[in-house]
């Protein structure tokens, strides 16, 4: 007998069992068949080795029966919560209440410092800009200046010449010294807005604490 044959009586034989009962016991006895066969059995062999098929009828509907007797209902089991949790509980979130008016009295001042100082820093930073964009102003004003007087100061085409060189100079270093300056103060800007984004992060943090106490 081969592996289909045997299937085929195995289903007629089951005949009046449940559909999925059924189903799951062709599936079972196929794979047996199966590995069976990768382990070097032939294909009737595989078959033979499982035994009689009556044998197996006879052990599937004596399983079934025995998983479809009524049981036993199992007792219901009520928990009741004891009295200690809620004190617990509550002790719990008052050591988390203290906790955090603590880190509130000693982040706000410690807060403010910091954000003082940063503040500081910050603006004399800006103060050294406007005197970097005042200094890049004077260069190209006195280049400017060097060369549109240098022919009612100096007599000399030599002297005029000189000066005139210096003058544009000058004027030259002025313009990329300006465009440093710029660079600088987007570079201000935008560090002003991170330092507003962590300000406000810090503001939100302790708020949150504040609704939870």
């Amino acid at each position: 007998m081969n592996k289909q044959e045997f299937l085929t009586e195995l289903k007629k034989k089951l005949k009046g069992l449940a559909p999925d009962e059924i189903a799951g016991s062709i599936e079972y006895y196929g794979e047996m068949i199966d590995d069976a066969m990768e382990d070097g059995m032939s294909e009737e062999e595989a078959v033979e080795s499982l035994g009689d098929i009556d044998d197996i009828v006879s052990q599937i509907r004596g399983q079934e029966r025995t998983s479809s007797s009524p049981h036993k209902p199992e007792p219901s089991v009520s928990y009741e919560p004891t009295e200690n949790v809620m004190p617990a509980d509550n002790n719990k979130k008052g050591t988390n209440v203290v906790l955090i008016i603590i880190l509130i009295i000693v982040g706000i001042p410690l807060g403010i410092g910091v954000i003082s100082t940063v503040f500081g820093i910050y603006t004399g930073m800006w103060g050294t800009l406007v005197g970097l964009y005042a200094s890049a102003v004077g260069i190209g004003i006195s280049g400017a200046a060097l060369i549109i007087s240098c022919p009612f100061i100096q007599s000399g085409l030599p002297e005029i010449l000189v000066q005139f060189g210096v003058g544009f100079i000058l004027l030259g270093l002025s313009i990329p010294f300006f465009m440093l300056c710029n660079l600088i103060a987007k570079g201000l800007v935008e560090l002003a807005k991170l330092i507003i984004s962590l300000i406000q992060k810090l503001i939100k943090g302790v708020k949150k604490y504040e609704n939870i106490i």
